[in-house]
């Protein structure tokens, strides 16, 4: 039985058991590239298709490293933009992980969608940004959200 199986298996099983739950598939770092793997079975899955509410999945990959192709990125945007699936990808603006391999050798993201932490040399991060928006440190507005975040 391949390896995906036992996973896909399991969910269809919770979905059973809680039809109207949604499925949020999550990772970091090489776990971040194996949770858009698992999106992408999970949302080529007929099983998994009639088994889901009308909620589409949605994957959050922390610190991913960039293990796809431009056909594969293409093909979630794809699933994306038809509503079958919900994807973000998290990184701080200087970890090199989300860097390699290269786009010079064909490395790319599995999902567009991003949240980028930009961390200053002082430590901390001064802005949050992602599509369509940037979230500043000096802003009162988005004050709250700064309470949230780690320290580094």
């Amino acid at each position: 039985e391949p390896p995906s199986l036992p996973a896909r298996r399991a969910v269809l099983e919770a979905l059973a058991a809680h039809p109207r739950a949604r499925v949020v598939v999550t990772g970091h770092s090489l776990g971040g590239a194996l949770a858009q793997l698992c999106a992408y079975d999970l949302t080529h899955s007929r099983d998994f298709a009639a088994a889901s509410s009308a909620a589409p999945l949605t994957v959050v990959a922390f610190a991913a490293p960039r293990l796809f192709n431009a056909a594969f990125r293409r093909r979630m945007d794809e699933v994306e933009a038809v509503g079958r699936l919900r994807a973000l990808r998290v990184v701080c603006a200087a970890d090199i992980i989300a860097r390699v391999p290269p786009r010079s050798v064909g490395g790319s993201h599995g999902v567009s969608s991003r949240l980028a932490i930009h961390a200053s040399r002082r430590g901390g991060a001064t802005r949050l940004s992602g599509p369509g928006f940037t979230l500043r440190r000096d802003d009162p507005h988005d004050a709250e959200l700064w309470r949230v975040l780690p320290a580094d």
